[in-house]
């Protein structure tokens, strides 16, 4: 079993910057002796950041996507 690494991204209201931080873990090409994973935390975006990256979070089961009601800092 491969160690983890786990990338947490935090977002909100911020959907170009966000996509751009997935394209940037989906495109390591590096080969490594770790298992990738990425959990976007969508604390209350009102600007359609799920349906905007919504076709990585469906191609890539090492996406997952967390939305929550906005709880600020």
């Amino acid at each position: 079993m491969l160690p983890l690494i786990t990338i947490i991204t935090p977002t909100y209201n911020r959907k170009s910057l966000v996509k751009k931080a997935i394209l940037s873990v989906v495109a390591q090409s590096q080969e490594t002796p770790f298992k990738r994973e990425m959990i976007i935390v969508d604390d209350g975006s009102t600007d359609g950041t799920e349906q905007y990256i919504q076709e990585y979070i469906e191609s890539h089961d090492a996406i997952t996507y967390i939305y929550q009601e906005n709880a600020g800092v």
